[in-house]
């Protein structure tokens, strides 16, 4: 069993032998952390820009003890635990996206951001081509999406397309079949809440796409 005392490792230490192999250790942590920085520079996602991040944050951390660097020893002690966090939000934040790929969304959560209002059978909840500016989930009673004939059911969101288009107008008219109780949100909050929520925004651009296809079908059937 191998037994050293401090005073023998610093005595080691302080040899020639000790200080070339110091040397060594230190220049090869140095292009490790050279290497490292510039894999990070060119990496093309955020997942492997983080992996770089932390080994250059090992590399820096070794490459600043072996060479006494208090400064760089610090810098890298500070980064590696916030580029690992970052590391792992995006991986959960991935995981969310690939687990709402297998369901479909619940709006219940966007209800503390909307607004209630009602309206009677036969009203127009909008009109084709008007400028836009909210988009509406149905709490109770039917509307029918005109120009797809789609008859929307409670808890459907609609008329959030036109945010999505270069005119801002709505591409079709929503007549309320019944009297209706329904939920607006402005697109402003629609696009905070976009951004903020990746799983949401997913979600609606899933919507968006599935309904431009069913609308794609239906002109080819001429129905």
């Amino acid at each position: 069993m191998l037994n050293f005392t401090f005073e023998q490792i610093f005595n080691w230490l302080s040899t020639d032998v000790a200080q070339r192999h110091i040397t060594n250790l230190s220049l090869i942590m140095a292009w490790g952390d050279a290497i490292s920085v510039i894999i990070a520079t060119y990496s093309k996602t955020i997942i492997s820009l983080r992996l770089s991040l932390m080994f250059n944050n090992i590399f820096g951390m070794l490459s600043g003890l072996t060479s006494g660097a208090l400064p760089t020893i610090f810098k890298h002690v500070i980064n590696f635990p916030l580029n690992y966090i970052r590391y792992k939000q995006i991986k959960r934040l991935i995981e969310n996206v690939n687990d709402s790929d297998k369901k479909e969304i619940n709006f219940e959560w966007l209800k503390p951001f909307m607004h209630p209002i009602g309206h009677y059978k036969g009203d127009f909840v909008f009109h084709n081509e008007e400028i836009a500016d909210k988009a509406y989930v149905l709490v109770d009673g039917e509307v029918e999406i005109l120009e797809r004939k789609v008859i929307l059911k409670s808890g459907e969101i609609f008329g959030e397309l036109a945010l999505f288009t270069g005119s801002g107008k709505r591409t079709a008219s929503a007549l309320c079949l019944t009297n209706v109780r329904l939920l607006y949100i402005s697109y402003h909050d629609l696009e905070q809440l976009y951004f903020q929520n990746p799983e949401f925004g997913f979600h609606l651009i899933k919507l968006i796409v599935r309904r431009s296809e069913a609308t794609r079908l239906a002109l080819m059937h001429g129905y």
